[in-house]
């Protein structure tokens, strides 16, 4: 409470109800939690001087960003698409992270010198001819990169299912391919100081041994072709002794049913019988059964 109260006025009303209509909307419309709490985990100052502010009659004339509608389809319905525009001129991204990321700096450029020369040293760094190769092996790996942010949220909400443990799997083994790809470009001494200083300052805060491991654990717990052929999430066999063993009883439980269904019948043969089917996913059992 007292943090918050560093950064907010709660004693104003209007602010207050500000709050929380902000954290209504975000917990409706963005994380789209039925019956969940939006928690605030932390706080961070978000200077707004240090972007350019331009309306949006600005976005508008000079056409940064431009939407196109099918026109079969009602406007707010279906899928848009990027119209002939600014953004979509400069649009060579191969991620989905990767073309929010570029639409969000054409939202909200920057007015700092420094953070501008930043940016434009990491354009030149891929526009050089010596690092054309690095860059275009570097976007086939991106090209296996999904939201992740989304798809850590629907772990978070219990709804993940096969498709994203999948997506997340094969992000995190991207991820690890793009990191040591990265390390040997730097490691090479062919490579140029100004460009190993770019990248070591990039990627130099990123845990690449955190993410080797989250990589080599996923691809030992989940069967990522099983799953795509069962619709399922798959352990491997081994992986976890207590759920290989309800896995062999799940498999014989259709004969084990049958069997005990004829011991039955051996030890009480005057009860009258009568067939009945149960279908369970994926088995369907014939049991014998007394009317009463």
């Amino acid at each position: 409470y007292q943090r918050i109260c560093t950064s907010v006025d709660l004693d104003s009303m209007q602010c207050k109800q500000s709050l929380g209509a902000l954290l209504a909307f975000m917990q409706e419309n963005i994380f789209k939690l039925d019956e969940g709490k939006v928690i605030i985990s932390s706080l961070r100052v978000y200077v707004q001087d240090q972007f350019v502010q331009i309306d949006q009659g600005s976005f508008t004339a000079l056409q940064i960003f431009a939407e196109e509608v099918h026109p079969n389809v009602m406007r707010g319905k279906g899928r848009s698409k990027e119209g002939f525009s600014l953004f979509g001129l400069f649009d060579r991204t191969h991620s989905l992270p990767g073309r929010q990321r570029l639409r969000d700096w054409m939202a909200r450029p920057f007015n700092n010198r420094d953070k501008i020369l930043h940016r434009q040293r990491g354009v030149a760094f891929v526009a050089r001819q010596c690092n054309r190769d690095f860059v275009s092996a570097t976007s086939g790996m991106l090209r296996h990169f999904h939201d992740l942010p989304r798809l850590i949220l629907r772990v978070k909400k219990v709804e993940a299912n096969h498709t994203d443990w999948n997506r997340i799997t094969s992000t995190l083994l991207a991820a690890q391919q793009l990191l040591d790809h990265i390390a040997a470009f730097v490691g090479n001494p062919m490579t140029r100081p100004e460009d190993i200083a770019y990248l070591t300052e990039m990627f130099g805060s990123i845990q690449v041994s955190a993410v080797h491991r989250l990589s080599y654990t996923l691809q030992a717990a989940i069967d990522t072709q099983e799953s795509e052929a069962e619709a399922s999430v798959v352990f491997r066999d081994g992986y976890d002794s207590v759920l290989d063993q309800m896995r062999r009883v799940f498999d014989h439980l259709e004969a084990d049913l049958v069997q005990a269904a004829h011991c039955v019948l051996q030890v009480v043969p005057l009860l009258q019988v009568f067939f009945s089917y149960f279908t369970f996913p994926g088995i369907s059992l014939i049991v014998h059964c007394c009317p009463y």
